[in-house]
């Protein structure tokens, strides 16, 4: 599930340019007006503020987005207990469990979509973490998108959903481009014995997200819910009395 520009905080009116700017000094996020001036995710700094030379900037503040993100995980805790958060905005849920126990992965994205209704959540379903999340961008808010075919999904990518998936990921996707390879599909089609000799360990990580190879969900913990109870023969008469017994 994702929550786009998870970093603006409460809802910004749609004529106001808003830019949030993160420690590495490009755009985490932009209000809507922006993003019709030209403004893109992961933009500098610089090149967005001559887009919108009179934009409220913001500096990105990770502590009160992850304050704020933790309410809406708990909200998904009570449907599935099993919840990777990516990062503020983003998490990851395997619905293996939750299948059973609801009765169709459709109606848990249902309950899900109900329950996160006022966070206007982008709802994705697929195999595996990656091609979940571009799943989840491909939906519109209270929208699910369904994946039925993974594979097929992930073809149609372009090479560009690869950015972020290694250090050294930008650089390859250029490389992918001037070799002609623009989709995913094209990419699986390479061998892979050829990629990681070109490429690395980096260029058969993308081989194997090309081919929807990936990783199981890596839930966090369930916290221990602790209780003490005293029980007293004579009856507490003053608050005294409770004080020195907690």
């Amino acid at each position: 599930m994702w929550f786009p520009d998870w970093s603006l905080g409460a809802s910004v009116p749609p004529l106001v340019e808003v830019l949030v700017i993160g420690d590495n000094g490009k755009v985490a996020a932009a209000s809507e007006a922006a993003r019709e001036a030209g403004v893109t995710t992961g933009m500098g700094r610089r090149e967005a503020e001559m887009l919108c030379p009179g934009a409220d900037v913001r500096d990105r503040d990770s502590g009160e987005e992850w304050r704020r993100f933790e309410e809406v995980v708990s909200a998904i805790e009570e449907v599935i207990p099993r919840v990777e958060v990516i990062e503020p905005g983003s998490a990851l849920v395997p619905l293996g469990g939750a299948t059973r126990y609801y009765g169709s992965e459709e109606t848990v994205v249902e309950i899900l979509a109900s329950k996160l209704s006022a966070h206007a959540p982008h709802l994705g379903l697929a195999d595996g973490p990656f091609a979940a999340g571009w799943a989840a961008r491909s939906a519109s808010p209270g929208n699910p998108f369904v994946v039925e075919d993974t594979r097929a999904f992930l073809d149609s990518l372009d090479v560009s959903s690869l950015l972020g998936e290694s250090p050294d990921a930008e650089g390859l996707v250029a490389t992918f481009r001037w070799l002609g390879v623009s989709t995913l599909g094209s990419l699986a089609q390479l061998p892979r014995e050829a990629l990681a000799s070109r490429f690395g360990s980096s260029g058969l990580v993308m081989h194997r997200l090309a081919h929807g190879e990936d990783r199981m969900v890596d839930p966090r913990p369930i916290p221990t819910e602790l209780a003490v109870e005293s029980v007293f023969e004579d009856p507490l008469e003053n608050l005294d009395q409770a004080g020195f017994a907690a």
